[in-house]
């Protein structure tokens, strides 16, 4: 860690803030500054993409697993330092202590990305203004600037000023809050299905209901009617096993198990084979796999489209997919056979109900956006079982197949994912008695 990380530790342990006025203001204010300084890095660290390497599909998602933040607070943070990135009088004033965090953290809501070329040609005035001013004066001044700043942006681009949003965030208990803001035909279509699924009170009820509850109960009426109803495989349990089409030559398939398994030597293949009885056909192709991975590009598959694909992919594929043989010579299709799953339906619905959303740390994704991962790889004699799968979203099931990441499953279902760094991160099941949730943000664990 840094050695002035560690010495504002030090500091902070032998602070002791007073019950005080003047003692409270001066210490918020020196938060501010420091909150600063935090949303600079931040900044810069989304702008390097650095959140990549820990596996995070962004820097909102990475700030949520390491730095233990709710969604909303670090959406906020990282809005925040996109706006301060890109407003350098602000930033600069900000961490001087000239404007503080509730100033900035109104600037953040209101300046969008359209506004921000106008803004900063006035946001070194603005900053040494708002020094005088409250947050009310505050709101006021950029509702004006705001309301003027539209009326010179002849036509906001399309994709900022007319898209709609909805955020669902977990709170305590049973309960969500669903917040976001519909737009143009979003927010009309909205509007009259609410209506129509409304319900007015009757005798029934036994109470009266306020406008906002009614609104409630008509939403999750019209969600439910879409469960019912739906007959497209979104309405199963899971995510459907990948509806694309790989093409993967057999030999091709042979090189990826090998590099799978680690075998990249025929020394390392022969003590494989002596060690695994196989039959002369499947020596022979081991082998034919084997020289095919010290070819150019060998070893790759590729989708119909002609679309190259890594091998770790392709490997996440066949944890959890629907595979076909083809047999064909030149341009003639020989045999076409019939579809076969790679997992049990019965296995697979297991996994589902004991881990209920992706299983890496950090990540919300749902069951609709999540596959099956056999911890123990297939080509590693890996078990269609309970205890050797687990469910991830596609591209943390990608990630997993990377080479140096590792995963291990305990027969409780504790995950433990150790990345390139050998940092290992554990999560639990979220089903009850099982301690926290998978999306947990564990301490760094030993191997068992």
């Amino acid at each position: 860690m840094d050695g002035g990380v560690t010495r504002l530790g030090e500091a902070i342990e032998a602070l002791d803030v007073p019950i005080d006025r003047d003692a409270i203001v001066a210490a918020i204010a020196q938060r501010d500054r420091l909150d600063a300084k935090i949303t600079a890095a931040v900044a810069a660290y989304d702008a390097a993409e650095l959140w990549d390497a820990d596996g995070a599909t962004s820097m909102t998602r990475w700030l949520v697993a390491e730095c233990r933040m709710s969604d909303s607070m670090a959406r906020c943070q990282v809005r925040t330092a996109k706006r301060l990135a890109a407003l350098p009088a602000m930033a600069e004033a900000y961490a001087a202590g000239v404007v503080s965090g509730g100033q900035v953290d109104l600037l953040a809501k209101a300046v969008k990305p359209r506004h921000v070329e106008l803004f900063a040609e006035i946001e070194a005035g603005m900053a040494r203004t708002w020094r005088w001013l409250d947050i009310e004066g505050t709101t006021t001044v950029l509702r004006d600037w705001f309301t003027k700043a539209d009326a010179l942006i002849e036509q906001p681009p399309e994709e900022e000023s007319r898209r709609s949003f909805v955020h669902l965030d977990d709170l305590l208990d049973d309960r969500s809050r669903l917040r976001g803001e519909l737009v143009g035909d979003d927010r009309a279509i909205v509007a009259d299905a609410l209506r129509l699924a409304g319900r007015s009170d009757d005798e029934l009820d036994g109470r009266r209901r306020t406008r906002a509850e009614r609104l409630a109960d008509a939403l999750v009426e019209l969600c439910a009617r879409f469960l019912r109803d739906h007959d497209t495989p979104k309405a199963h349990p899971g995510r459907q096993r990948p509806g694309v089409n790989v093409v993967i030559d057999a030999a091709d398939l042979a090189a990826t198990t090998l590099r799978q398994l680690g075998i990249t030597s025929t020394d390392a293949l022969d003590a494989y084979l002596d060690a695994h009885p196989t039959t002369a056909a499947e020596r022979a192709w081991y082998q034919t796999g084997l020289q095919r991975q010290h070819e150019p590009g060998g070893g790759g598959a590729a989708t119909l489209s002609g679309h190259d694909i890594s091998p770790a992919l392709a490997a996440a594929f066949c944890c959890d997919a629907t595979m076909r043989r083809v047999l064909s010579t030149g341009s003639t299709i020989l045999d076409y056979g019939q579809p076969m799953a790679t997992l049990p339906r019965s296995v697979r619905d297991a996994v589902i109900l004991r881990d209920r959303r992706c299983r890496f740390r950090g990540c919300p994704r749902t069951i609709d956006w999540c596959e099956v991962h056999h911890v123990i790889h297939r080509e590693h004699d890996g078990p269609d079982a309970v205890d050797n799968c687990v469910l991830l979203c596609a591209r943390h099931h990608h990630i997993v197949h990377r080479d140096g990441w590792d995963a291990k499953l305990t027969p409780d279902g504790t995950l433990r994912v150790t990345d390139p760094d050998g940092r290992t991160h554990t999560t639990r099941p979220p089903g009850p008695g099982n301690g926290p949730p998978s999306n947990w943000h564990g301490p760094v664990d030993p191997d068992p």
